[in-house]
């Protein structure tokens, strides 16, 4: 089994809470990075990037983690 993490995704915030770590954190003002994704970035703690696509009917589908630079690390389901 892998790492657990919960996600709480609002319009303009995402709040990461990885199973292990004392802190969680709040990401706000995404930006648009496909017509149905949005990515929050963490470019003080963590320098990673959340992409948080939406699935057809509108829910959320997974969330994807990268570095800045765009290299995929690992997806949450």
């Amino acid at each position: 089994m892998g790492t657990n993490g919960t996600f709480t995704v609002e319009s303009d915030k995402l709040t990461v809470e990885i199973d292990g770590k004392r802190e969680c954190i709040t990401l706000i003002n995404p930006y648009q990075s496909s017509p149905s994704e949005v990515t929050f970035v963490d470019n003080c703690r963590d320098n990673l990037k959340y992409s948080v696509p939406e699935s057809s009917s509108g829910a959320l589908n997974e969330v994807n983690v990268s570095s800045l630079s765009g290299t995929f690390y690992c997806q949450f389901n």
